[in-house]
């Protein structure tokens, strides 16, 4: 898992600007029975009305607070989640595993609108 902390001061302004247009519904937050960890998921619907699955695992609160994070949308498949799964921020789980060579040289950890939508989500709602 990698630290909030981290993910969150990697991710793009432009990402972050674009969570303001994300909407969240069906969210479900719990513990995972895989793990023994806070999890959430939901789907986020972008401002195109595309929809899409996103999770955040999570343990520990406040700084402190470790994540794994995953999301069915291009920009995390083709640029977050091969760099995320080196940095153990996240699983290859849509894409095929490949380095983003295009999209994301030098494997810089971040994460996608819909991702950081839910991250806000969880810290409003005190679960991280």
């Amino acid at each position: 898992m990698m630290s909030l902390a981290l993910l969150l001061r990697s991710t793009l302004p432009e990402n972050m600007n674009k969570a303001n247009s994300v909407k969240i519904s069906n969210l479900k937050v719990g513990v995972s029975r895989a793990s023994g960890r806070g999890k959430a998921v939901c789907r986020t619907t972008s401002t195109n009305e595309d929809s899409y699955t996103t999770s955040v695992e999570y343990e520990g609160r406040g700084p402190s607070t470790k994540v794994l994070v995953t999301c069915s949308c291009p920009d995390h498949l083709y640029r977050w989640e091969v760099a995320l799964t080196h940095k153990g921020g996240s699983k290859i789980m849509h894409s095929n595993g490949e380095r983003p060579i295009k999209t994301n040289p030098s494997m810089r950890p971040g994460c996608c609108g819909h991702v950081f939508k839910l991250i806000t989500e969880l810290q409003k709602l005190k679960k991280i």
